[in-house]
């Protein structure tokens, strides 16, 4: 159950951060078209923060994640379930 949470946070931050992201670059350049320097700065000084901010939670987020993963796959090993390892191919030289 956490680790749907995790991830469903995880989500949203990236959904969050990337339209922030699209609205400041979009708006910005809109301002430069316009050739309005305040739009500009209004655009970077009213969407930036919470950006930044969304970017900044999707990046702990997906910290937390794969340690969660890993505490998970450690588990897995640990109870020797073979479900969990990867498939042994084999390489040719």
């Amino acid at each position: 159950m956490t680790q749907r949470l995790l991830q469903t946070l995880f989500r949203l931050s990236i959904v969050v951060f990337l339209a922030g992201g699209a609205v400041t670059v979009v708006g910005q350049a809109l301002g430069l078209v316009l050739g309005d320097a305040a739009w500009v700065e209004g655009v970077a000084a009213d969407a930036g923060p919470a950006t930044c901010i969304a970017a900044s939670i999707s990046g702990m987020l997906s910290f937390a994640l794969s340690y969660r993963t890993q505490d998970a796959e450690r588990q897995d090993d640990a109870n020797g379930s073979e479900a969990s390892r990867p498939a042994a191919s084999a390489t040719t030289h």
